[in-house]
């Protein structure tokens, strides 16, 4: 009896330790995750398109969607030659973080990120924000997570622009009323004032 007791209580101890093995594992893997997020968004700001393309695998299969022109960029080079592009054509970019939700895949050695960052961009003297729709795909590359797909869509922010100065708008002033004319009247009406008239020029 005491054995079977001793036998139960090492396979418990045996799955617990193997469970908190697991979550420590799926622990790591979102921070790896988070950690290679941050990094490229690190390199976005600073305009650095040859670092940014480094976060993707150096696969032939690897793939970014455009999200200024809509198109599928394929290959590193090409995302890099891309992400270069973009970058060069504006001042300076600034990305906050608003949320973040990471799913480490079942085998550890994948995961997938979905996240949204306001991003404001300056460009030519002029500031635009954005909603940034983040979905990555990202796999463990020997030591290293990269890119496998990344896919971002922007979406401008409306603002209301508030005038600083005052200007005087017209009040609308009300249609004047037509009063109703009852048939008959309006005869009646000339008729009479055509006699008031033709006694005034008797008197005289």
């Amino acid at each position: 009896m005491i054995q079977k007791i001793s036998v139960y209580f090492s396979l418990a101890v045996l799955i617990l330790a193997t469970s908190c093995v697991k979550i420590d594992e799926i622990e790591n893997v979102k921070i790896k995750t988070e950690a290679v997020a941050k990094d490229f968004i690190q390199a976005i700001e600073q305009k650095d398109g040859n670092h940014a393309a480094d976060l993707f695998a150096r696969t032939a299969d690897v793939v970014l969607i455009d999200p200024v022109n809509d198109s599928l960029v394929i290959g590193v080079d090409q995302i890099e030659a891309t992400l270069s592009n973009l970058l060069g054509q504006i001042d300076s970019v600034k990305i906050n973080e608003q949320e973040v939700h990471i799913s480490p895949g079942q085998d550890l050695v994948s995961s997938r990120i979905a996240a949204i960052y306001n991003v404001s961009i300056q460009k030519a003297g002029k500031k635009s924000v954005f909603l940034a729709l983040v979905s990555g795909y990202l796999e463990k590359s020997g030591p290293a997570w990269r890119f496998v797909q990344l896919q971002t869509s922007l979406k401008k922010k409306l603002r209301e622009k508030i005038s600083t100065g005052t200007q005087s708008v017209p009040t609308p002033q009300p249609k004047p009323k037509k009063e109703a004319v009852v048939p008959g009247t309006a005869a009646k009406s000339d008729s009479l004032t055509k006699t008031q008239t033709d006694t005034v020029g008797k008197s005289y």
